[in-house]
């Protein structure tokens, strides 16, 4: 595979974002709250935002590789080395505070018509611990949703780059350090 098939096997998550959204909308639609709303979007969003944030802004996930192989950094030509030594950088860090900014939001969003929702569950609502079990939905399907957005959103960055006109060469961080601080399929 090129580079820039690598990049279009990580856009391609961006389609799981929906599908993500929409298990929030059934979890949150589960039974009635048993906390306060605010608090429960809270659990919820800590649990489905902040580990995902964490991973891309300490180790974001190498742009050239999709799950079952990767790019070795030495194998690749000067152009995709420039793409990834830009694929973690300050862009990068500012595009994953935007993405949990606009998830907050999304959540909220959800939530208020997630009641319309309440019948694609498949939790009984009046079964004890029925709220939880849709709190543990809404979580999976926000960190489901956010792992698709923060990966492909920075793919779709990254191929958007014109390696010709990005940062000089000088300025960039060696491709064996960028290469160390990015995740692969390996370390999950």
């Amino acid at each position: 595979m090129t580079p820039r098939q690598y990049l279009l096997s990580q856009a391609l998550l961006l389609a799981f974002v929906p599908l993500g959204l929409g298990l929030v909308a059934v979890g949150l639609g589960t039974s009635v709250p048993l906390l306060p709303v605010e608090l429960e979007l809270a659990i919820v969003g800590l649990v489905g935002l902040v580990p995902v944030f964490w991973l891309q802004w300490h180790k974001p996930v190498y742009v050239f590789c999709n799950g079952l192989q990767a790019l070795e950094p030495s194998a690749l030509d000067a152009k995709a080395q420039n793409l990834l030594a830009q694929s973690h950088n300050r862009e990068q860090r500012l595009l994953a505070v935007l993405l949990v900014l606009l998830f907050l939001g999304v959540m909220q969003q959800i939530d208020q018509v997630a009641p319309l929702f309440a019948g694609l569950s498949p939790v009984n609502p009046v079964a004890p611990g029925g709220r939880v079990i849709g709190l543990v939905i809404a979580s999976v399907g926000l960190t489901t949703a956010h792992a698709a957005a923060q990966v492909g959103l920075n793919a779709v960055r990254v191929a958007l780059l014109k390696p010709e006109l990005s940062e000089p060469a000088k300025n960039l961080r060696p491709v064996t350090v960028v290469g160390k601080s990015l995740s692969t399929a390996s370390d999950v």
